[in-house]
């Protein structure tokens, strides 16, 4: 059962902007086969398009954005609860993302080539990752605090 904040209508919309991170993060590295089958899931990643694209063009931008969420928002005891407890959740999304994304380079990839069950993994984890970060941000809207099984957990051990 999710846990309801105090959190302000503020504090609530705040809390869902990290949750970019792991939605572009999951569109560029695995949601390429599941977009070329099925055109209309785009319209999902439409609004979000200019955002990806700036991503994708800075160097190390993935880099940056974790650096400062991570230091200025999560180590940041001043800020509210909430809003730290999303921010490193989104992170750890997004780090989660991205070993699968090597895994996927190093390990898939070579033994599989362009297949249909490496094609079939990497839709999974595009639906995973994107249906985490949407239900995360629904519940931050209500006021909620996104339990995710086992991650959750690992945020209550970051974020005091």
């Amino acid at each position: 059962m999710s846990r309801s904040s105090n959190a302000s209508v503020g504090d609530r919309v705040l809390s869902t902007l990290p949750y970019l991170l792991p939605l572009a993060d999951a569109l560029l590295g695995f949601g390429q086969p599941l977009l070329l089958q099925f055109p209309q899931l785009s319209v999902l990643a439409l609004p979000l398009s200019p955002v990806f694209a700036l991503y994708r063009t800075i160097p190390f931008a993935g880099l940056v954005v974790f650096l400062a969420l991570f230091l200025l928002v999560v180590r940041n005891e001043s800020l509210p609860h909430f809003l730290r407890y999303n921010t490193m959740q989104a992170i750890l999304l997004d780090v989660l993302s991205s070993i699968l994304g090597i895994v996927f380079q190093l390990v898939l990839e070579p033994a599989l080539g362009g297949s249909f069950v490496l094609e079939t993994l990497a839709s999974t984890v595009f639906l995973g990752i994107w249906a985490a970060s949407l239900f995360s941000i629904v519940q931050s809207l209500r006021g909620f605090y996104p339990e995710i099984p086992t991650l959750s957990d690992a945020v209550y051990l970051q974020v005091r």
